[in-house]
């Protein structure tokens, strides 16, 4: 099938409600994938996410898209936030971001071609993402970086 009519016919009425995850192993590490030519003729870095479908939650969209993506389970998850912009494939979009504590071994599917295990310093300084998923890491950096008093309001 058509990647662009399956993605169609899984969304919901504009805006599409997308779950984008910062897969963190136990090293503190996360994952950056890179989209395969298959969705993506520039090969865009990504993180491991997508289109909450019908009837789904986000919270069980996150747990499918992850391990379909990336064969990973989730061991912790915790939100981001969330943020809307406009996409040229699916036009608006709200952003759903979580941080998640993932375990298992990497088994990409046919939407990506290749991953590291980055720290998030070097995903953002050596990486190319989109601007709301760079986002997403400057956010979870930033949490990281605050007392722990901040962090459990």
């Amino acid at each position: 099938m058509n990647v662009v009519k399956q993605i169609l016919k899984s969304i919901q009425a504009p805006p599409a409600n997308v779950v984008k995850i910062i897969a963190v192993r136990q090293d503190g590490k996360i994952l950056i994938l890179r989209r395969s030519r298959v969705i993506s003729i520039t090969r865009q870095n990504d993180l491991p996410g997508g289109i909450v479908d019908k009837g789904e939650d986000r919270v069980e969209a996150t747990r499918r898209e992850t391990e379909e993506e990336t064969g990973l389970k989730l061991t912790k998850l915790g939100s981001l936030g969330n943020t809307s912009f406009w996409s040229a494939a699916i036009g608006p979009v709200d952003l759903f971001g979580y941080v998640c504590e993932v375990e298992g071994k990497v088994k990409l599917s046919w939407e990506h071609d290749k991953y590291w295990w980055v720290t998030p310093q070097e995903a953002l300084e050596k990486f190319q993402l989109r601007k709301p998923y760079k986002a997403l890491i400057e956010k979870y950096v930033e949490n990281l970086t605050k007392p722990a008093s901040q962090t459990s309001r």
